[in-house]
């Protein structure tokens, strides 16, 4: 028997039910031969229940002799598999034999523990068809086809069937993902080199993770920059995974999750062709992963997902360092691969591009780049020479340059743990009524636990334990031991002669004589070409203006990129990272509206060569189909009012046409090109789509920026040559004029359309948000206590042995475990919340589009319209609360008993088409996420967004009391920020009531202004008073404004909502700082002056009469040990109070938009 039949046959194994997996092993050709070896060696012959096989190894897990241990009989060790994965609580509460198979089961969530009831899994008399698979022989194969597909089957069959629980006792983790995980520890007990009669592995978890020396994501001019960074991140990761999946199976990699990941689904199809028929029948529409995207059906195979830190459980030691190096070296071999097609790309094409230009045209070329020599052409010469070694291959000489750059793109890093100690036996039985304390001990020196573990219960309640139970405290430990080796890094950047990057500063910009090398002179002398000043500035220019001409649409000219952002930039189209996929790229012209197209086709080319360079306007947008800036910023305002959208390219391509003899023929088809591709924000695209049918491409958010469309047109190097050198020429003036004519008829086209000086697309959104306190459900330090996810009634309570007493104590006291199935299950189950809901919310229900999902994780881009609704919306799907929108349930149960109850889980309505109707996972009810949002207006660098987006959320949303916070920030045009701090749970009661602008429109926003101004001088946070309120109502009451109580009344009530909940936060925070000094100070006392020891005794008596003192008292004395809470003071009310008014003007202004179109 080989690897890979041992990992299948462990794969199909089901806890107390060993007849379904052996059924399903006897129909699969792949096993045939060595089915009788699989069965001895999983141990079928011996005593099938696991807890007894445990106890069958008392003597040898008693004894903790590591010699002995090895030396377990092999279907013992098989088995503990199992064991392991399902961890001691499983494994001490054994569930009753279930007679009747038509009652419905419980199922807990992992971890709130809400419940719902499941059907009963009929594996045996409703099993999937698996005619397809079972003939095949390579037992690789249809381990894969097993993995990936018979848990999606089994649901197609029977309804729920991914929640039924591997255990019936503690029903908290699906029966799919405990299988999963014990397939991934038999095949680190038994590697591909293990033989039978040879002592199993110990299995090691090793986490890898990168990141780039230098900014790779915030180093990004265009939105497009941006995109790729963040996405190149998520396909290296995933290149990663897929090559540790290649040789140890998908089940391996335990973070991410490779499950239902449609990037690894795209990689499993290029490799197994004839799995494409089984993911089409996983969705409603019938079309594979790849299918789909070409379909724009889903965008998921271009938005990133996989983290950047990557978990996988190997065998034994050497194994670990051999998968650490193996990885660092894959990671730059992958990175290296697709900058080697992108460097290989260029010098074809710019050499392709200069051979097809006429000596006429070259010139053109170089008195655009040099307008200062048009008239001493000898200048020019050394730049004619230049051109015409760019046209031979032989005079590119930048490979150094290239390697040494992408050589060093990034910092990786890794470690690995055992689980367990790997001298010591996997599991230990009670003997005599005591377990042995030595190899308790040195699990937990393995393992250091920041909880007691095991506590006093489990010791006196439990029969047996694994290393199962150490999982979580091995996956904190972790991420520590990762942080201690990045803390010794020592990373070398090469040097960087001559001009650098435009866009980071950082590295060389590149150009093809650039030759980076060290040489030697034909006298021996030897010359170091990396150092000095690099080529010279005008070489660079001419360079990266010629870049502009052979890839028009994807550098503007004035640009200068290093190595690093090349790739990263052109990365999915000519880097090969689509085609890797699976995905076509078809480099085609874009569609023209019928009103340019016909303009453009009446008048005669002037060359073919003009033909050929039009074709070459390529919509990179397109296919990445990812929209750029303005298309967010403008896509909920063009879904209500497409009429609006149209009006204003009517009026642009109108004044154009009044200019259009000032720009070239390829220019005027820039221009037309580039405002009429479709946005790609579905929504928006739809509604333009219905609303004009006929319609030829779309409306581009593009056409309401001149600086973006100046950009796109190749027009900005034109305006920097002429500017920077005061150009006076007719030819000159005219370049100039070009960008003046663009910028004054957007101008214009905005006023007739009646925007006035504004613009639908002024403004965008920015959000980042991320789970609070992940790494502590995972140690089990927020996991709440057993009662909560054990099913009493499930226990099998028959035995002798077992004390009702201690089990009471065990449920009440003891907090859960989280052990390997329930935390793959967790990784499993969170792709529905960052793949699937996500997704959904953001890009079905709004105008968004998904910048990265994966986890607990979240960037995304929105219009300034739905960020309120937008934030009700994803904290509601990450904590499983009701669905603003009603889309969702959040209480559909079996359990008609309890009707009404949420159960962590979000199940789709019957209007939504795109999702699986079945339950899809939330963290459950206590679960909270905090959000940095920036709210940044056009002219602000994108640089600039995303440095004050990674600080609202890290620095201020998350330094918020007990986190759930939300930072918001609005970046004004000049530079000046508003920042306002909201706890999350007052963002409902805060919407009630800032919906109302609809009734009240420019009426409420300077009411607002107002309180912002008076509040904090006329009220304080008091114990009870609710000053805010009452305040603000005599600050609205005199007002003339009788129409507008009931807003009056809904503000209030948020006011008070305010004050409790800062109140509350200032009271906790004071009697910890007061409560924490006073107690050192006591402990200190030999230190301390008798002045101190007093005054300590002192405050902790006045804290235990709290009440007696006015809490401005309590804050004024803790103010003196720590700074206060975050977002708790007046000023920040009045902060939250502008970000409201300025949202609310933004909204109002829109509506008076639509109004000025009516009239």
């Amino acid at each position: 028997m080989n690897f890979y039949q041992r990992k299948l046959y462990a794969l199909l194994q089901v806890p107390n039910l060993p007849t379904w997996g052996d059924n399903l092993a006897s129909q699969l050709e792949c096993l045939q031969s060595d089915l009788p070896q699989l069965r001895e060696w999983w141990g079928e012959n011996n005593e099938q229940n696991s807890g007894i096989i445990g106890r069958q190894a008392q003597d040898i897990g008693s004894s903790c002799d590591a010699d002995l241990a090895t030396n377990i009989d092999q279907p013992i060790a098989a088995r503990l598999a199992q064991d392991i994965g399902s961890s001691c609580d499983r494994l001490n509460l054994p569930p009753i034999q279930r007679t009747d198979n038509t009652q419905p089961v419980t199922v807990h969530h992992p971890i709130s523990g809400q419940q719902q009831q499941v059907t009963q899994l009929q594996l045996l008399d409703n099993a999937p068809d698996i005619s397809q698979i079972q003939h095949e022989t390579d037992a690789k194969k249809v381990f894969w086809w097993f993995w990936r597909f018979y848990p999606e089957l089994l649901a197609n069959n029977q309804q729920n069937a991914l929640l039924f629980p591997a255990h019936l006792a503690i029903p908290d983790c699906p029966l799919h993902s405990h299988q999963s995980t014990v397939s991934a520890l038999t095949g680190a007990m038994f590697p591909a080199t293990w033989q039978k009669g040879e002592p199993h592995q110990t299995p090691y978890l090793l986490v890898f993770t990168f990141s780039p020396v230098q900014e790779f994501i915030k180093s990004s001019r265009k939105f497009l920059d941006f995109w790729a960074g963040s996405y190149l991140l998520h396909y290296l990761s995933s290149r990663l995974c897929w090559h540790i999946a290649q040789q140890l199976g998908p089940d391996a990699v335990i973070i991410p999750s490779l499950w239902s990941q449609e990037i690894i689904d795209a990689l499993i199809m290029q490799k197994y062709p004839d799995f494409a028929s089984n993911f089409a029948h996983l969705q409603e529409d019938g079309k594979n992963p790849v299918q789909r995207f070409k379909d724009k059906i889903s965008t998921s195979l271009s938005t990133a997902g996989f983290p950047n830190a990557i978990t996988v459980l190997v065998s034994g030691e050497a194994e670990a360092k051999h998968w650490g190096k193996f990885l660092k070296d894959t990671l730059t071999t992958e990175w290296v691969k697709i900058g080697t097609q992108v460097k290989s790309h260029i010098r074809t094409q710019v050499i392709e591009f200069l051979d097809q230009q006429t000596p006429e045209k070259l010139e053109e070329i170089l008195t655009e780049v040099f307008p200062e020599f048009k008239n001493t052409s000898d200048k020019l010469d050394p730049y004619r020479r230049e051109l015409q070694l760019l046209k031979q291959q032989c005079c590119w000489e930048w490979r150094k340059l290239w390697e040494a750059q992408l050589d060093y793109t990034w910092e990786p890093y890794w470690t690995a743990i055992p689980l367990g100690n790997p001298e010591k036996p996997l599991a230990i039985n009670k003997n005599n009524g005591n377990f042995d304390s030595a190899w308790i001990s040195s699990q937990t020196e393995i393992a250091r636990p920041i909880v007691d573990l095991p506590d006093e219960w489990e010791t006196k309640f439990y029969t047996y334990f694994n290393v199962g139970t150490w999982w979580g405290s091995i996956q904190q430990r972790l991420r520590i031991c990762l942080n201690d080796v990045k803390y010794t890094r020592n990373w070398q950047i090469s040097t960087a002669p001559g001009e650098r990057s435009s866009i980071s500063g950082q590295f060389s910009a590149l150009h093809p004589q650039l030759n980076y090398q060290v040489t030697t002179t034909l006298t021996g002398k030897t010359r170091d070409l990396r150092q000095g000043s690099g080529v010279a500035a005008g070489s660079l220019r001419l360079f990266w203006f010629v870049m502009s001409k052979a890839y028009p649409g994807l550098f503007n000219g004035s640009e200068k990129l290093n190595a690093l952002e090349l790739t990263k930039r052109m990365a999915w189209v000519y880097g090969g990272v689509a085609e890797s996929l699976g995905i076509p790229i078809v480099l085609t012209e874009d569609p023209l509206p019928d009103e340019a197209a016909a303009e453009l086709e009446a008048e005669p080319e002037a060359s073919s060569q003009n033909l050929q360079q039009t074709n070459q306007i390529i919509d990179y947008e397109k296919l990445i189909r990812f929209p750029n800036l303005s298309s967010i910023a403008v896509a909920a305002f063009a879904q209500a009012h497409p009429h609006l959208i149209q009006a204003y390219r009517r009026n642009l391509y109108r004044l154009f046409k009044q200019h259009k003899s000032k720009f070239s023929r390829l220019q005027q088809r820039a221009f037309y090109s580039k405002t009429s591709r479709p946005s790609h924000i579905p929504n928006a695209d739809k509604a333009i789509k219905e609303k004009f049918p006929d319609i030829k491409g779309g409306y581009n958010g593009v056409m309401f920026s001149s600086k973006w469309l100046i950009d796109d047109m190749g027009l900005q190097e034109q305006e920097r040559i002429a500017a920077s050198n005061n150009a006076n020429s007719s030819n000159d003036q005219n370049k100039r004029k070009q960008v003046e004519i663009i910028r004054e008829i957007v101008q214009q086209a905005h006023q007739a359309t009646g925007f006035g000086d504004t613009s639908p697309a002024d403004w965008w959104v920015i959000l980042l948000a991320d789970g609070d306190g992940m790494g502590d459900y995972v140690s089990g330090k927020k996991l709440n206590i057993y009662r909560d996810y054990v099913e009493e009634d499930a226990v099998d309570k028959s035995s002798a042995d077992f004390n009702e007493n201690l089990f009471t104590e065990f449920l009440n006291k003891t907090d859960k475990r989280m052990g390997p199935a329930t935390h793959v299950g967790l990784n499993r189950a969170l792709l529905d919340f960052s793949n699937r809901l996500v997704p959904y919310l953001t890009e079905k229900r709004f105008c968004g589009r998904v910048i990265y999902s994966g986890g607990d994780d979240v960037m995304v881009v929105l219009p300034i319209e739905d960020l309120p609704e937008y934030l009700l919306s994803l904290r509601a799907a990450w904590s499983g609360g009701d669905d603003p929108k009603r889309e969702f349930e959040s209480d559909r149960n079996g359990d008609t008993t309890k009707s009404n109850t949420p159960t962590g889980y979000w199940y789709p309505g019957e209007e939504i088409t795109t999702l699986a109707k079945r339950p899809h996972f939330t963290m459950g009810s206590n679960a909270t996420m905090s959000a940095g949002v920036v709210i940044a207006h056009k002219s602000v660098p994108l640089p600039t967004v995303l440095e004050s987006l990674w600080t609202a959320e890290s620095d201020r949303a998350k330094r918020i009391a007990d986190k759930d916070g939300i930072c918001f920030r609005v970046i004004y045009g000049g530079g000046n920020q508003l920042e306002a701090l909201m706890k999350g749970e007052l963002l409902e009661s805060w919407w009630d009531w800032v919906k109302k602008y609809e009734f009240y429109q420019e009426n409420l926003s300077p009411l607002l202004y107002r309180l912002a101004e008076e509040l904090p001088n006329r009220a304080s946070i008091t114990d009870n008073y609710h000053l805010f309120s009452k305040a603000a109502k005599v600050i609205m009451e005199s007002r003339d404004s009788h129409k507008q109580l009931d807003v009056f009344k809904l503000i209030e009530n948020w006011l008070d909502d305010w004050e409790d909940w800062a109140k509350k936060t200032l009271e906790k925070w004071a009697r910890k700082s007061l409560k924490e000094w006073a107690e050192k100070i006591i402990e200190q006392r030999d230190r301390k002056t008798p002045q101190e020891i007093e005054q300590a005794v002192k405050t902790l008596e006045q804290i235990e009469e709290w009440n007696q003192q006015p809490l401005e008292h309590w804050v004024k004395e803790a103010k003196k040990l720590n700074p206060i809470p975050v977002g708790t003071q007046p000023e920040d009310l009045a902060k939250l109070l502008r970000f409201t008014a300025f949202w609310i003007d933004n909204r109002v202004e829109r509506w008076q938009w639509k109004e000025k179109a009516s009239d």
